[in-house]
Order: C-alpha cells, then sequence, then structure tokens
C-alpha cells in the first residue's frame, strides 16, 4: 500500500527515504517499515478527487486531503504553478462535503 502511495504520488518521499524503505522491505523488517512511512509527509492521509475551484483564480484544479488532525490542499494554477495550503483541524467532528454542480456518482449503483 505504501509503495503504490508513493507511485500514484499521494505520499511525498525523497530518494534516500525511497531506498530506505526498498531496503527495509527487502529485509522483511515490518516495524522499522512502518516506523519510517508514518514520517512520510501525507502517509495515512485521505487524498479526494480533484476538483475545480474559482480560488486563488477561477477554473483553478485542487486536491484536497485530510490527515493527523488537519485539512490540506495542493492547487495548480493557470501557469501550471502548484501552490499548497494547511489548516489545522483540532475542533471538528463531524464534516461534509458539498458541490455547487451536478456530479455524476463514481460507482456503479450510487444513487444521489
Amino acid at each position: 500500500q505504501t509503495f503504490s502511495d508513493i507511485e500514484r504520488g499521494w505520499v511525498q518521499v525523497n530518494k534516500e527515504q525511497l531506498r530506505q524503505l526498498k531496503s527495509l522491505q527487502e529485509k522483511d523488517s515490518k516495524k522499522e517499515f512502518i516506523q519510517l512511512a508514518q514520517t512520510l509527509k501525507y502517509y495515512g492521509y485521505l487524498k479526494f478527487e480533484p476538483c475545480i475551484t474559482d480560488f486563488p483564480e477561477k477554473g483553478c484544479q485542487v486536491i484536497v486531503s485530510a490527515g493527523n488532525n488537519e485539512l490540506n490542499f495542493q492547487v495548480k494554477l493557470p501557469n501550471e504553478q502548484m501552490k499548497e495550503g494547511s489548516f489545522k483541524v483540532t475542533r471538528m467532528r463531524c464534516w461534509r462535503v458539498t458541490s455547487s454542480v451536478s456530479v455524476r456518482p463514481l460507482y456503479a449503483g450510487c444513487s444521489r
């Protein structure tokens, strides 16, 4: 799962961390592997499907992820530049994501 998330770009890792993870996997060092993986940026976060926003500019693509008591966003600006931001979440018990446009179901059999 960790390597799959890294390949998808969901977890950020540098070359040295990737080398260490592969080495630990080859040695079957599960505890050390998990300890290292837990230090990686966005490890264990829930990542949502990309969406379009009108902030900071109309038509920007944004990816939202939640984990480790924070809500993160990565915005792709029209000039292809990426911007990141984070909001600490300490008192949220329940939350909801809504859409202002019609959304088709992601899975067969889903209804809205």
